[in-house]
């Protein structure tokens, strides 16, 4: 869209689904098949940090809900939060900042809170604010993924926007030639 407001580029289209007008949130949110595969492989990726870092069960399930349904809210069922270490207020309070700015950092501090609880009641020495580093962390490597392959479809791919200009290209590279060889010095 910058691009396009700059004049680098004469359109604004997403490379991926062809929708008029591409922002930084359709980056993100992108309904192309590919886009979904990239997104839900990030998730998975996300999912597997949360494992290993004994993130607290529900509140993995109510961040990778959110966000999936942040994505795709008509196609997507989030269960009820559970009040497992205020996990509901913690919930209501990101709803409030957003799940769009959940994927830019802007986390509740809240998260912090609950995960230290719960590594103080396995008795690990893990902290809530190291944990919340690397969350934010986690998250941009999802929006990275995105830009990532959209970038790669944009460069390395045919793209509604490029076959537009292959065809007026073609129509010029037809033009000349039908005029034939006479009128050149």
């Amino acid at each position: 869209q910058k691009m396009k407001q700059w004049k680098f580029k004469d359109n604004s289209e997403c490379p991926r689904c062809g929708t008029e007008v591409e922002d930084p949130i359709h980056i993100l949110a992108c309904p192309s098949p590919e886009s979904d595969t990239v997104w839900n492989t990030s998730l998975s990726k996300l999912e597997a940090w949360m494992k290993s870092t004994h993130t607290l069960p529900e509140m993995q399930k109510v961040i990778l809900q959110h966000l999936q349904y942040w994505r795709q809210p008509l196609t997507k069922h989030i269960d009820p939060v559970p009040d497992v270490y205020g996990l509901r207020a913690i919930t209501a309070k990101q709803n409030g900042i957003g799940w769009y700015n959940f994927l830019r950092g802007w986390i509740s501090h809240r998260w912090i809170g609950a995960q230290q609880e719960y590594y103080v009641w396995l008795g690990k020495r893990n902290t809530g604010r190291r944990w919340a580093t690397m969350l934010i962390k986690k998250v941009f490597e999802i929006s990275w993924d995105m830009w990532d392959h959209r970038n790669h479809v944009k460069h390395n791919c045919m793209t509604p926007a490029k076959q537009r200009r292959y065809k007026e290209l073609n129509k010029l590279i037809q033009k000349h030639y039908d005029k034939g060889n006479a009128s050149l010095l």
